[in-house]
C-alpha cells in the first residue's frame, strides 16, 4: 500500500476510534486537554522533533539542544495548568497535610538544584518535574476526576498507538532510528527508541484493559466485541508494538501487570488491603537483593531471553557506584549526568542514565533522596490501599501500576526524569481526599464508564 493511502486509512481510523470514544460521554471542559496534551509531550517524540523534522534527530540526543519548541510548549502548558487550578476551590493546607512525604520529597529537590554543578539547567529540570504535580492535580480537582484521568490517557492511546505502526511500517526516516553509539536500526514509532516505544504500548495496555474490564457485559459476546472493537484493535496494536520493540523490561511490566490485573479482579478489596503495605516493602528489599546478588539477576534475566548482565546494566551499575558521588546529598537535581565524571562515564559506557530509578536518584540526590523515594513509595502504597477499600474505579488500576512502576525502575530510571512511568507514579502517589462515594454509571449509547467519584473517597 502506498505511504499516502496507508496515512488516509490509518487517520481515518484514528478519528473514528476517537470520535466512537467520545460518543455519549459527559462533557469534562476544555482544563483536561492540558494534562492531555503534557503526556502527548511526555510519551512521544519531543515537539522540536515533529516541527524539524528528521534531521533533528542526532541533535535530540543531547539535551539542552536545539530549538527551545519543547521548552515553550511545557512552561506554557504548567502557566495553562496554574490558571485551571486557581479556578478550583482547592484546599492547599489540607492537601499538603494529606501528602507530607511527597512535600518533603520535593522540597529536598528542590535544595539540591543549588549544589549542581550547573544549578541554571537543574532548576529548569526541576520545573518540568513539578509540571508533572500541576497536570495531577489538573486532573484531581475536576468534578469527575476518574473520567478525566481515564479520557487522557485513553485520547493519547488512541492516537498515538496506531501512528506508532504506521510510521514504522510506512515512514521508516521517522518510525526507526540508528542507535548514535552502535548504529543498530531500532523501532520507535512515534516515540524516540524502541525502550521508550515498549513503554507506550506497555501503559497503554493497561489502560486499554481497565476500561474494558469496567465495560458492560452482554448476552451476545458479539455485541461485545462491536461495542468495544476499536479498543480491542488498539490493544492488538500494543501487543504487536511491545513484540517488535524487543524492550525486556516493558514485556516484563506488561505480563506483569496483565496477571496482577487477572488476579485482583472482582478480588481487589480482599488481597490489595492486606498485602499492598508488606508486599511492596518486600518488593523493595528483593530489589535490593536483585541489584546486589548476580545469581538472583542472570536467573530472571534468562527467563527474557537476555545475559545475565543485563544487557552490561550491571557494568553500567558497577561503574556508577564506583564514580564517586557524594553519598549523602549526591550531584545535585538530575545533575550527575552533566558533571565531568558523569560525563565520561556515559562516554565510555554508551549511556546517559543508570538504568536503575533508585540508583538514578542516589547518584543526584544521594541516601536522603533514596530514603524519602522509598517514604514516596510506602506512601503511595497506603494511597492505593485506601482507594481499594473505599471502592473506587481507580483501586485496581493503581494497584496494577504502582507495581509497574517498581518493577521498571529495577532496570530502568524512571522516577524523577520527566517520563509517562514517572509521571503515571506521582498519579498513584498524590492523595486527595473527598466525601464524596464511588459510583459507577455505563452509557447506554457509547457503553463505556464513567463516575462521580472523587480521587480518594477514604
Amino acid at each position: 500500500m502506498p505511504p499516502f493511502a496507508a496515512s488516509i486509512l490509518f487517520y481515518v481510523f484514528v478519528f473514528w476510534a476517537l470520535r466512537r470514544m467520545e460518543r455519549g460521554e459527559e462533557r469534562l471542559g476544555l482544563d483536561v486537554w492540558i494534562p492531555t496534551a503534557w503526556i502527548i509531550l511526555i510519551g512521544t517524540k519531543s515537539l522540536a522533533y515533529w516541527i524539524a523534522g528528521p534531521a533533528l534527530q542526532q541533535a535530540l540526543f543531547v539535551e539542552d539542544t536545539g530549538p527551545p519548541y519543547d521548552a515553550i510548549a511545557f512552561f506554557g502548558l504548567i502557566f495553562l495548568g496554574l490558571i485551571a487550578l486557581s479556578r478550583k476551590p482547592v484546599d492547599w493546607r489540607t492537601l499538603f497535610a494529606e501528602n507530607p512525604i511527597l512535600v518533603a520529597f520535593y522540597a529536598y529537590l528542590f535544595i539540591s538544584v543549588f549544589w549542581s554543578d550547573y544549578p541554571f539547567v537543574a532548576f529548569k529540570r526541576y520545573v518540568k518535574e513539578v509540571g508533572n504535580l500541576v497536570m495531577i492535580l489538573v486532573m484531581l480537582v475536576q468534578p469527575n476526576s476518574v473520567a478525566s484521568i481515564r479520557r487522557g490517557f485513553l485520547r493519547c492511546t488512541m492516537i498515538f498507538i496506531p501512528i506508532s505502526i504506521l510510521l514504522i511500517k510506512y515512514y521508516g526516516e521517522i518510525g526507526r532510528y540508528y542507535n548514535p553509539w552502535t548504529g543498530e536500526v531500532g523501532l520507535c514509532g512515534a516515540t524516540t527508541s524502541k525502550n521508550e516505544l515498549g513503554r507506550l504500548a506497555m501503559w497503554s495496555f493497561m489502560f486499554l484493559v481497565w476500561h474494558l474490564q469496567a465495560c458492560p457485559r452482554h448476552k451476545s459476546i458479539g455485541r461485545w466485541l462491536w461495542a468495544n472493537c476499536h479498543y480491542l484493535f488498539v490493544a492488538g496494536m500494543c501487543v504487536w508494538l511491545l513484540l517488535k520493540a524487543n524492550s525486556a523490561t516493558s514485556l516484563g511490566c506488561f505480563l506483569a501487570g496483565l496477571l496482577l490485573f487477572l488476579a485482583l479482579r472482582g478480588r481487589g478489596k480482599i488481597l490489595v488491603p492486606k498485602l499492598m503495605i508488606a508486599g511492596v516493602a518486600g518488593f523493595l528489599v528483593l530489589s535490593l537483593l536483585f541489584f546486589t546478588v548476580p545469581e538472583i539477576r542472570g536467573e530472571i534475566a534468562t527467563h527474557f531471553g537476555r545475559h545475565s548482565d543485563l544487557t552490561e546494566r550491571t557494568d553500567v551499575w558497577a561503574g556508577c557506584l564506583n564514580a564517586g558521588t557524594n553519598p549523602i546529598i549526591g550531584e545535585g537535581f538530575f545533575s550527575f549526568w552533566m558533571t565531568a565524571r558523569g560525563f565520561q562515564l556515559g562516554e565510555v559506557l554508551r549511556v546517559t542514565e543508570a538504568h536503575n530509578g533508585y540508583l538514578e536518584t542516589y547518584l543526584n540526590t544521594g541516601i536522603i533522596g533514596v530514603a524519602l523515594l522509598i517514604g514516596v513509595i510506602l506512601h503511595a502504597a497506603r494511597n492505593v490501599k485506601r482507594l481499594v477499600i473505599a471502592g473506587s474505579p481507580l483501586g485496581v488500576l493503581f494497584t496494577v501500576m504502582l507495581w509497574i512502576a517498581l518493577i521498571y525502575n529495577n532496570t530502568e530510571a524512571a522516577y524523577n526524569d520527566n517520563n509517562i512511568i514517572g509521571f503515571i507514579f506521582l498519579l498513584v502517589a498524590i492523595r486527595r481526599s473527598s466525601n464524596e462515594s464511588p459510583s459507577i454509571h455505563i452509557t447506554s449509547e457509547s457503553e463505556q464508564f464513567s463516575t462521580a467519584a472523587s480521587y480518594d473517597p477514604a
